[in-house]
């Protein structure tokens, strides 16, 4: 194989490994946030903490690595054994990122929720106010949902795409 083409496979198997695991844990915790099990509320505070910076990781390694993926095919593309991508599935591809970082930037944490000693706060634009802990359970879990399905959804689209883009091995290399 030559150089250009072993790069990009082992990035493409990376990347694949890295966004299915991302995925499969993105799943479990829509999973759970839809069951909504008795968890005390500061365990699920701070799931809900690790899965937000979760999600901004994830973002960054999936803007990351698409951008890399890309940079190798255009440099593979001499050869022959690369897949071409047609105008749709490469607008589908950046629309879908486009429409993650957006989501992260315009509209996450509307309503921001956190304990100050035995009482939960709210806190938004609009000022910051004490609520009651079945209201604060309930915001959390629903950043939870919405925490998850941002990594899920590029994470998917990212996974097939560099799958599809994975050159099967030769016979004789």
């Amino acid at each position: 194989m030559k150089p250009n083409i072993v790069r990009l496979r082992g990035v493409c198997i990376f990347v694949l490994v890295v966004c299915i695991i991302g995925v499969t844990c993105a799943l479990a915790a829509v999973t759970v946030s839809l069951v909504r099990p008795a968890i005390e509320l500061r365990i699920l505070y701070r799931a809900w903490k690790a899965l937000s910076a979760a999600t901004f990781g994830f973002v960054a390694f999936y803007l990351e690595m698409g951008l890399t993926i890309e940079y190798l095919r255009k440099r593979a593309h001499q050869e022959r054994s690369v897949r071409r991508f047609s105008d749709r599935e490469l607008r589908f591809l950046q629309a879908v990122a486009v429409i993650c970082v957006a989501l992260v930037l315009f509209s996450w944490n509307a309503l921001y929720v956190r304990p100050s000693g035995a009482v939960w706060i709210a806190v938004s634009k609009a000022g910051t106010w004490e609520i009651p802990q079945a209201e604060a359970r309930e915001y959390l879990w629903r950043d939870m949902i919405w925490s998850a399905v941002i990594i899920l959804g590029p994470g998917s689209a990212l996974a097939l795409f560099a799958r599809s883009l994975i050159p099967a091995r030769k016979s004789g290399s």
